[in-house]
């Protein structure tokens, strides 16, 4: 075969082929949609806290560990609270996407969903030991669903975090009466109750709380554990540290992306957020944790004076926060009742199981 008619069968051969590439069909890339190759997607997240919190330093930490595992394809760009959009008014942000994500407490949205108390510093028996599991199995698809109407969504993956000082108070608080009329900052289904025993409850972000202590806006305030509240330099501002579990067992924080966005993530690039965000929020917990211990014994080397709520007193908050709820239930519709029913069915049950393992008093 001679030179010429090669050449011609090649150029017949790659003809024929071109044809036959532009009519084959084209790959699909329904169900993994994503970024093309190269590209970078960044998210603004914004918490809910000043920069000394450790809620915020643990966030930051998260968002730039989801950069660095995403080999960069995943920009997590950390604000404070207020930096964007006002302290706690996040959800609506995302719900926008003003910003991606969040991290936050979910009570600070009783303005849209009155279930969303239910989600944080419930006053009832939902310890940091139990939360995480509920929420993992049950409270997460709950949250959901109660958020059903925003294009929010919750993650797996909280910090329960231990149960919250029950106030910095610049007196102390022995009687229901040292309640009635005591200007204090509080917020979610707590603060409901403490309205019902007869303080004048305010809310506030946290960053505000030590000019209004200063100032005399308020008298007293809850915010949060030992750990973060020291490092919030609230010993120079309450000399009184009042301690119980009543109002806030534990305060989960939660983590909350844009819907939309989450949905147009690689599955693989959602696997790496889920990750870090559980990995980093159990390291907060055993932080704060650890560090409850030192926090605790700074406040006493401060001067400050370390109490106990009077039994008599519990007692009352608790007799109110039952009242509270029983009413709640029975006009806020039914999810609010399964949610209630659904934590109280599951820290019977877990409260049980404890005890069975826990050794018998000699």
């Amino acid at each position: 075969m001679n030179r010429k008619v090669v050449l011609w069968l090649v150029s017949v051969v790659a003809v024929v082929g071109l044809v036959l590439l532009g009519c084959a069909p084209k790959a699909t890339t329904e169900g993994t949609a994503g970024p093309a190759a190269g590209e970078v997607i960044t998210w603004k997240v914004q918490d809910s806290y000043d920069a000394a919190n450790p809620a915020h330093v643990y966030a930051a930490l998260a968002c730039d560990r989801i950069t660095e595992a995403s080999g960069g394809r995943l920009v997590w760009t950390s604000f404070t609270g207020g930096a964007i959009v006002p302290a706690t008014k996040e959800m609506d942000a995302v719900d926008t996407g003003t910003v991606d994500a969040t991290y936050t407490c979910t009570m600070y949205n009783l303005d849209k969903w009155v279930e969303s108390g239910l989600f944080s510093a419930h006053p009832g028996p939902m310890t940091a030991e139990a939360a995480p599991v509920w929420f993992e199995y049950y409270g997460i698809d709950l949250i959901n669903r109660m958020a059903a109407d925003y294009d929010v969504l919750a993650l797996k993956g909280i910090n329960p975090q231990p149960p919250e000082i029950f106030a910095h108070s610049k007196k102390d608080i022995k009687t229901l009466d040292d309640i009635k009329g005591l200007r204090m900052r509080t917020s979610g289904d707590g603060g409901e109750v403490m309205t019902k025993l007869g303080a004048s409850v305010v809310f506030m972000p946290g960053g505000e709380l030590y000019e209004a202590m200063q100032r005399g806006v308020i008298d007293a305030f809850e915010y949060s554990n030992a750990s973060v509240d020291w490092q919030m330099s609230f010993q120079e501002i309450a000399e009184y540290l009042i301690f119980s579990s009543v109002r806030a067992p534990c305060d989960p924080l939660v983590w909350y992306v844009n819907k939309t966005a989450w949905n147009e993530l690689p599955s693989d690039l959602q696997a790496v957020v889920l990750s870090v965000i559980q990995g980093t929020m159990r390291e907060q917990q055993m932080w704060i944790e650890n560090n409850n211990i030192e926090a605790i014994q700074n406040f006493r080397d401060f001067g400050c004076v370390l109490t106990h709520l009077p039994f008599p007193v519990e007692q009352a908050f608790l007799a109110a926060a039952q009242e509270f709820y029983t009413e709640k239930a029975a006009e806020a519709g039914p999810l609010f009742a399964e949610i209630l029913k659904s934590q109280s069915d599951f820290c019977s049950a877990y409260t049980y199981q404890a005890g069975l393992n826990t050794p018998l008093a000699s």
